[in-house]
């Protein structure tokens, strides 16, 4: 099962972000969790062909094997 292109039937895709979080640290300067997390997703692209869009649907089917 998986989703595959629906131009070029690759199942490999990405998807680009940008994003920052508030750090807590420790005494020791050791990283211990974020307070606060906000993200901006770009468009899924398939690697292969390049074909993409905002949504895995947009450019791909889910494909029972």
């Amino acid at each position: 099962m998986s989703w595959k292109c629906k131009y070029c039937g690759s199942v490999e895709f990405i998807q680009k972000f940008t994003g920052y979080h508030n750090p807590i640290f420790d005494k020791n300067g050791e990283y211990i969790k974020y307070s606060y997390q906000e993200r901006t997703y770009e468009n899924i692209t398939c690697e292969e062909c390049g074909s993409s869009g905002k949504y895995i649907k947009e450019i791909a089917e889910w494909v029972e094997e």
